[in-house]
């Protein structure tokens, strides 16, 4: 399991770099050498959608440290814990899950979903193994597919046409990886966080003043 560092998840939560794209590619790290200088910082911004219209996007680390640490049942509880307390609230949810590299799951077909007794169990059935349309949570054995690259997860929710009121990010730890020119490079001094930093702030950049909330598994 990786090391949990809450000081070092705090970062990524409590700060927003308000930055043009431009900035955001000259400022990122290319290799795994700590960049200099450390990107400026800002607050999460607030959240102040409603349940009735909120948009939320669920980070599922599916990495191999979860696997190794048994914590999958952690994950499950968590998240259909939210489930159920926004059941029939009107509230819209979209699914995307991450090692190595980051995916939509086809739970909610690649976009948001009303939450409801349907959606609640298939993603019941999706922890459980058995949903035949959408796939499985399965952290993978290997290590190179097992990394924890949270660059790339970021880069798929901002991505999203439509971006999110709440990002719950579930994860066991401080990132392994970020994007290499064709592939994740492994690294762990710091390169592979801020690298994070900068598309999260991105994210939060957007006028939807998306609010980012860690849950440690």
């Amino acid at each position: 399991m990786h090391g949990f560092r809450p000081v070092l998840l705090l970062l990524l939560v409590n700060t927003a770099l308000i930055l043009p794209r431009l900035a955001f590619a000259q400022n990122r790290c290319q290799t795994c050498v700590p960049c200099t200088p450390e990107p400026a910082v800002e607050n999460n911004p607030e959240l102040t959608a409603s349940c009735g219209d909120m948009k939320i996007v669920f980070i599922l680390d599916e990495s191999r440290s979860i696997g190794n640490a048994g914590a999958e049942p952690q994950v499950r509880a968590g998240v259909l814990s939210f489930l159920n307390a926004l059941n029939c609230t009107g509230a819209e949810i979209n699914f995307i899950e991450f090692n190595s590299e980051a995916r939509r799951t086809t739970l909610t077909g690649g976009g948001y979903r009303e939450i409801d007794n349907t959606l609640i169990t298939q993603v019941s059935n999706y922890f459980d193994g058995t949903g035949s349309s959408s796939g499985s949570y399965q952290p993978p054995t290997s290590s190179t597919e097992g990394w924890t690259n949270w660059e790339d997860v970021l880069l798929e929710v901002n991505g999203l046409s439509t971006k999110p009121d709440l990002i719950l990010f579930f994860t066991d730890g401080n990132p392994t990886a970020f994007n290499g020119t064709t592939e994740p490079v492994y690294c762990e001094n710091g390169t592979q966080l801020t690298n994070a930093m900068l598309v999260a702030n991105q994210i939060k950049d957007h006028p939807a003043d998306p609010h980012f909330f860690m849950l440690g598994v």
